[in-house]
């Protein structure tokens, strides 16, 4: 039986989303407004 593992990618993806479901979840607000900032701490030099 073959188990599926999730690529770098996927957890890469999954893990920003975690982080940015609270802030999405503030999309209810009319007045919020909201900048977000993507800091790459590692990057392999493989394109996506």
């Amino acid at each position: 039986m073959c188990e599926h593992q999730p690529d770098k990618r996927g957890s890469e993806y999954s893990l920003l989303h975690n982080v940015l479901e609270p802030a999405m979840l503030l999309d209810k607000f009319l007045k919020t407004r909201m900048d977000v900032f993507v800091i790459v701490l590692q990057d392999d030099g493989k394109e996506w």
